[in-house]
This record gives structure tokens, C-alpha cells and sequence, in this order.
């Protein structure tokens, strides 16, 4: 797990912060910011290295206060670039909220943009946590953890990196050969560095990866720092440490397509999400859907993660998906007027699992607070769907139909939307069980249909808990279209029954009594109160598509038949090797099966499909990869040596 750093932990000489940990200063004791701007936006030459660039990439090894990131953040935007920043750092130790606001107080001239990284700032959790601003210009990828795990675990094309951190004789984790090595792998052939040391020991770590390194006059009272740029002719011939083996072949991350024209089946939070996202990057977007209901079409949702204690990367994919989740700009109208959720139980050993989690994980307050019974989460909260939906789908173009065939030809995909033929050089499979039905037989995707009911109760009604509580089952706080404080307009949702799988999983379920009957009695044993079955105005029932292992399909489809064949020795020797990389089905991607967490989760996974898209830094771990990936229940077949 990764220390959080709070605004009493740290130590101050004057108006610079220092680590106690370290016995380091954050930044010049002389001056912080003119320190960044010599030895970093100079060091690599900023802003003529990004200008005229459709996209740039700086990483950084060491967060600490932002204050590189908040330069270069205003640097950028002054510069007048008309591309796309992504900024990748690592921090081990990420300061709270609050110990940031108070380290920046230093510079007023940032104000503006210490406001903005502070209000999308991530809980100290393990992980990848990605967040945007000015309008998806610039976008910041947070790696929680070591540094050298977080670069081994990124997928990147790096113009230029910011060695900072402590000193290397304070804190050599951050300076070692492995390091080192990860930067020799992510860096394009021209990327350039720059760094406030000029110890010997980096210099010749920097040039035995193929780096030319210059000594520079150094800030203030040191007196030389080192700059350089990759040197092409010697990239590939330098021995370097090179990425672990994390990613499996089966689980192969295509490259990106050069066509920036995209399909999307499915309007529903997935869907909507991604066409959001391509829409900000400036590609071209269509959303296809049904009139029939969707899963989607919740009267309202609720953020309540299922937390778990576990290391594995798909515990902190839960954890990253719910905090981007609660800062999501989308949902900023979306969202019910009273924030929080105070998730509780009536079992004592439940309630002593929450209370070792929130002491595990060491959020802090403002992100996971202790209640008697449980927890409080208080970035949470319950958010209007339809809201929310209207708001991704702005300026997106919908067209309603049905979806007949899907096909390929000659390198654009072609489908059937009611006897109209829409084409693109993209698609993406966004439909939840729906996808079952477009993708045809052919196909290994394990989906499964989970029916639920939810009731729907007048905002005013007497007798019910205020705010948002989870208890196994939910009650949300008000939500609706009404933009002022008062009821009139909002609703409460009481949820959520989950049926067994049905006969036909693709036939819309009806409202029962006795799930209304199911629900209200949840309510009652765990709040102590419920309304009459007479208070409910309406019942919404519907499908989630959910898979054997709850991770949802996020990637690009394989070419399941040269697939099966070219993985098929795996069922001889599950490590075998050098198998070569997965065939897909180019320019088909999927994001479906969340389950009842879709609000949750798409956000985040539509994120990392857009990435793909577009070529960029991937927003989720490599090591994460195979746990999302479409062909992972396909290859477990093989193994376990049944017909996939």
C-alpha cells in the first residue's frame, strides 16, 4: 500500500515543505517555481519541443507537491499548443488535498490550477489514476506505488521525462538501474530529459541507455544539473533492463488504428462515455442504439464499491474506477444534492471487515471515514442516469434503430441499423447482453444475465433515513431533474433484488410484487424503516450483463477462430512461451458485462478503449490487462482443457 502524507506530517524551513521521511526539501528552498522553470520546462527545451505537435508526453519520476506539473499545466496552455498534453508521474508517498493546497499557497500565481488538481485529486490508492483539464487538453496520469513497478506496469511513447525526486544519496529507489532501464523502454527515439543532479553515477546510467547527457549550469546553489536527448543511432543497440513479462501474449496490446472514425453500439453509460471522450480528442463518433430499454435506464444509481481487502490489480481496478467515478466532470449536474454514502451492516464480522479496510487502505477522511456501523464515503453519492447520459451525449449524433449484422469489408466495418448501412473504420460493442446477439455465435465472450428491480418512492416520503445508505441492498437520496433544493420533481430509489439468470436472457423482466415485497424488506431490517408497498409510484426492473468472474469485457476482440488454434498448446503447457501475439479483428473493440457497477466503471474502462484508440498512454496497468481482457475466459478454456 502506498503512505498518505497529510498537511501535519509535513515539516517546513520557511515557506519550503520538507519530507521527514527523506530529510529532503520538495522544491528550492530559493524559489520552487523558477527552479522548475530552469531545470525542467528549459532542461527540455519547452515550449518549442511541443509546438506544432499533435500530442506530447512528459514523465516524471516523483509527484511530490505538483509543482512541475502545475508549471508545465501553465506553461502549456501559454504557449498557445494546440495539441494534447499527457503528463505521467509516480509517487509512493502522494500528499493529501489539503497538504497540497498548503504547499502551493507558496505560489499565488498558480491558484487557479492548484484549485483544479486539488479538486481531482485521487485517494492514496494503490494504482493508475487519470484525470483531464482544459477541456481533455491536458490530461494527468497519477501511478500510486513504486516507481519503478508503476513503469514497468505503463504502456507509453515518452517525449520527455522530468528526473526529480530526492536526491539520489536520500533516496535511491528512485535512481536505479531498473529505472533506469524502464525509461530506455517507453522513451520515443528522439525524447529528451532533464534533471537537477549531476551525479556520476546517473550520467552513466543515462548513456549506457543510449542517452546523450550534457552537464548544465545548475539553480541556485548547486552548481551543474544534466540534460540530453535519446541518441537514435545507438537506441537499439544498448542493453538495458527490460519490461517484466506481465502482459501474457494472448492479452497483446494492439497498435492503435490510423483511422480516427468511430461506430458505437450501444447509448447506455459505456457507450456514451467513450463517445464523450472521442468526441473531446476531436474524432469522429456515432452512437447507434435500440428503443428497447437498457440497463442504463435506471431511475438513479448509486457509487458503492465492494471493497476488498486483497492486492491482486483487479481490487485496485475497483478502487481507481470508483474515485474517477466521484470526480467524473460529466456527472458534476448529475449528481443529488446531498453527496456521501455511509455504507453499514448488521453482521459484526462485516462490520469488522469495513473497519480493516478503512484502516488498510489509510484514505484519510475526506476520501473513507469509520462509522460505528461501517463506513462513510463522502466523495460518493447517487446520480440521476438520465442526467448524466445527457450530458455525454451532447453534440454526439444517436441514431435509433436496431442493429441487424456486423461486417467487414476491406477494412471498414459496416452495419445494419434497419435497413440503413452506417460504416466506419472503428467499431465498438457497447450493449451489454445485447452484444451476445451482435457478435453472432463465433465468438468466446462468457455473458450473463443478472435481473433486478428497483422501486421508486416520491423524494418527500415520511419515514425514511436521509442521504444515501448501502446495506447489501440501497436506498439513494433525492435525485432528479430539479436543479434548486427543493423535492418537487426528485425521486428516492429503494434496490436492488438480484434474481437468478432467466430462461431467455435477452427478454426484458417485469416488475414483481414480491421483489417490491424483497426490497422494502431489506430496507426495513437494515434502516429500521420502510414505506408501504402503496408508496411506491413505480417498479423498474431490467437485465445487467454480468460475466463468471464480475470484471467487465474491456479490449479489442480477438479473431477467435485463428485464435483457439494459435493458443491451442496452451492446454499441453500452461507457461508456454512464445506463442506470438494475439490476432484481432482490427478496429473491433468491446466494454460490456459491468453488472450493476456500469456507472462505476465505464467511465474509467471507456478511457482506456479511447486510449487505444488514439494511441495514447494507456490509463490502466499493464498488469491489469489480461483481468479485462475479452479472450481471457476463452484461453482458461483452453488450459483447463475444455471446448472453449
Amino acid at each position: 500500500m502506498v503512505e498518505r502524507i497529510d498537511e501535519k506530517s509535513l515539516e517546513w524551513r520557511g515557506n519550503t515543505p520538507v519530507s521527514s521521511r527523506f530529510g529532503d526539501v520538495y522544491y528550492s528552498e530559493d524559489h520552487g517555481l523558477e527552479e522548475t522553470e530552469f531545470v525542467f520546462l528549459k532542461g527540455i527545451g519547452a515550449p518549442t519541443c511541443w509546438q506544432n505537435k499533435s500530442s506530447f508526453v512528459i514523465a516524471e519520476t516523483g509527484f511530490g507537491t505538483g509543482l512541475n506539473f502545475l508549471a508545465t499545466y501553465r506553461a502549456w496552455l501559454n504557449s498557445g499548443a494546440t495539441g494534447t498534453l499527457t503528463f505521467i508521474s509516480t509517487e509512493n508517498f502522494p500528499l493529501s488535498a489539503a497538504a497540497l493546497r498548503k504547499t502551493h499557497k507558496t505560489f499565488p500565481e498558480l491558484e487557479n490550477f492548484s484549485k483544479e488538481l486539488c479538486a481531482a485529486w485521487p485517494p492514496p490508492s494503490p494504482g493508475f489514476h487519470v484525470r483531464s483539464f482544459a477541456n481533455n487538453k491536458i490530461q494527468l496520469l497519477l501511478m500510486f506505488g513504486d516507481a519503478t513497478d508503476s513503469f514497468n506496469n505503463l504502456h507509453a511513447s515518452v517525449d520527455a521525462w522530468y528526473l526529480d525526486g530526492f536526491s539520489p544519496s536520500k533516496n535511491p529507489e528512485m535512481w536505479t538501474d531498473e529505472l533506469f532501464g524502464q525509461m530506455k523502454r517507453l522513451s520515443k527515439p528522439t525524447a529528451k530529459f532533464a534533471t537537477f543532479t549531476a551525479a556520476g553515477f546517473v550520467k552513466r546510467a543515462l548513456r549506457e541507455r543510449g542517452f546523450n547527457v550534457t552537464k548544465a549550469p545548475g539553480y541556485g546553489r548547486k552548481r551543474e544539473r544534466l540534460i540530453g536527448t535519446m541518441a537514435p543511432q545507438t537506441s537499439e543497440t544498448i542493453p538495458f533492463v527490460s519490461a517484466l513479462p506481465i502482459v501474457p501474449s494472448w492479452a497483446s496490446i494492439p497498435d492503435s488504428p490510423k483511422e480516427k472514425d468511430t461506430l458505437i453500439i450501444g447509448a447506455g453509460i459505456a457507450g456514451s462515455s467513450l463517445a464523450h471522450l472521442l468526441h473531446q480528442k476531436g474524432q469522429k463518433v456515432s452512437l447507434v442504439t435500440g428503443k428497447s430499454p437498457a440497463g442504463s435506464d435506471v431511475p438513479a444509481a448509486i457509487l458503492s464499491p465492494g471493497f476488498q481487502r486483497s492486492s491482486l490489480p483487479a481490487s485496485y481496478f475497483a478502487t481507481s474506477c470508483f474515485a474517477h467515478a466521484c470526480w467524473y466532470p460529466p456527472y458534476a449536474k448529475a449528481w443529488a444534492a446531498e453527496r456521501g454514502v455511509k455504507v453499514s451492516s448488521l453482521d459484526p464480522l462485516e462490520r469488522d471487515r469495513l473497519h480493516e479496510i478503512a484502516q488498510l487502505f489509510g484514505w484519510g477522511d475526506d476520501w473513507l471515514e469509520t462509522m460505528k456501523d461501517g463506513l462513510y464515503l463522502p466523495k460518493s453519492g447517487a446520480l440521476s442516469p438520465s442526467m448524466a447520459l445527457q450530458a455525454l451525449q451532447k453534440s454526439i449524433p444517436v441514431q435509433y434503430g436496431t442493429v441487424k449484422t456486423i461486417q467487414n469489408h476491406e477494412g471498414q466495418w459496416h452495419i445494419d441499423v434497419d435497413g440503413k448501412r452506417l460504416t466506419a473504420s472503428n467499431l465498438v460493442i457497447a450493449c451489454a447482453m445485447n452484444s451476445d446477439l451482435i457478435l453472432g455465435e463465433d465468438h468466446h465472450l462468457e455473458l450473463r444475465a443478472k435481473p433486478g428491480q428497483i422501486e421508486v418512492v416520491a423524494a418527500d416520503q415520511n419515514g425514511l433515513p436521509e442521504g444515501n445508505h448501502a446495506f447489501g441492498g440501497y436506498i439513494t437520496a433525492p435525485t432528479g431533474a430539479a436543479t434548486d433544493e427543493t423535492l418537487e420533481g426528485k425521486i428516492r430509489t429503494i434496490g436492488s433484488t438480484f434474481e437468478v439468470s432467466p430462461t431467455d436472457p435477452h427478454v426484458w423482466p417485469t416488475a414483481t410484487r414480491e421483489n417490491s415485497l424483497a426490497n422494502l424488506l431489506a430496507l426495513k431490517k437494515a434502516m429500521g424503516a420502510a414505506p408501504s408497498i402503496s408508496a411506491i409510484t413505480t417498479s423498474w426492473a431490467g437485465i445487467r450483463a454480468t460475466t463468471p468472474d464480475y470484471m467487465p469485457y474491456v479490449g479489442p476482440i480477438p479473431a477467435w477462430t485463428i485464435a483457439a488454434e494459435q493458443f491451442s498448446s496452451l492446454a499441453k503447457d500452461r507457461k508456454l512461451k512464445g506463442l506470438g501475439p494475439m490476432p484481432y479483428q482490427k478496429g473491433l473493440y468491446i466494454v460490456t458485462g459491468f453488472g450493476a457497477k456500469g456507472f462505476q466503471q465505464a467511465p474509467l474502462c471507456a478511457a482506456y478503449i479511447a486510449a487505444l484508440l488514439c494511441g495514447e498512454p494507456l490509463p490502466l496497468p499493464l498488469s491489469l490487462i489480461k483481468y479485462l481482457h475479452p479472450a481471457r475466459h476463452m484461453i482458461k478454456s483452453i488450459v483447463r482443457r475444455t471446448k472453449p
